[in-house]
């Protein structure tokens, strides 16, 4: 008998191997882009995200066309993203990312560093940031 948390367990667990996954722009990187897309409203006419998760890891990645979405989540990483991602997500501790061109930057976790340079077509981004000691600036 599957008692409810089994079966949550059960249905994430297939849920995540339906996901497809594509090659690392890095080999320390993990890349999974969902079936389901993105469900959020505000999140309906960008890309997939383009997901890094993990702890320690280095990555590199190209935003393009003001679509991009990324999801950055773990411990003590340090991520550089070039190009105009319109939205940047990062969880976890620890992290920096820093951003060329950014619509909107959600931060969440503890003692993250997130830098941009600019905003999309000359707005400054859209910012969110909870948790504790947490820094968000904008770079020359």
């Amino acid at each position: 008998m599957i008692d409810r948390m089994n079966l949550k367990m059960l249905l994430v667990g297939c849920a995540l191997s339906a996901a497809p996954a594509f090659a690392q722009e890095d080999a320390k990187a993990k890349l999974t882009v969902p079936s389901a897309g993105v469900t959020n409203d505000e999140d309906a006419n960008l890309d997939p995200p383009y997901k890094i998760s993990g702890n320690a890891k280095t990555v590199k990645h190209v935003c393009a066309k003001g679509k991009s979405y990324v999801q950055v989540s773990g411990n003590a990483n340090k991520v550089t993203l070039t190009g105009a991602c319109a939205k940047v997500a990062l969880s976890g501790n620890t992290n920096t990312v820093t951003v060329e061109s950014v619509g909107i930057l959600v931060v969440t976790g503890n003692a993250n560093t997130a830098e941009y340079k600019n905003g999309l077509d000359g707005k400054p981004p859209k910012i969110t940031e909870s948790g504790n000691a947490n820094k968000v600036s904008k770079t020359r």
